[in-house]
C-alpha cells in the first residue's frame, strides 16, 4: 500500500467489519480474490476514492461503490 488514499480505505474497511463484529481473522479470499467469512455469512466489500462499504448477509449479495466523473 503505498498510497495514503489506499491505506485509508483498507483501514475503514477494517474498522466497519468491527462494526460487524468482525476481525481479520474472519475473512479470508478465495483463487478469485472474493471475500468469505469463516462462519459461512457473504460479504461484500468495496471502496472508491475515499468512500468504503462493506455487506453482510444470509443471502448472496454484493455492493459496488464508483466516484462519479
Amino acid at each position: 500500500m503505498k498510497s495514503e488514499l489506499h491505506k485509508s480505505c483498507f483501514f475503514s474497511v477494517r474498522n466497519l467489519f468491527i462494526e460487524f463484529g468482525y476481525t481479520d481473522n474472519d475473512l479470508f479470499y478465495d483463487e478469485y480474490g472474493k471475500p468469505h467469512l469463516k462462519d459461512g455469512k457473504h460479504i461484500s466489500i468495496t471502496h472508491s476514492f475515499i468512500f468504503s462499504a462493506v455487506v453482510v448477509s444470509d443471502n448472496i449479495t454484493g455492493i459496488d461503490i464508483e466516484k462519479q466523473r
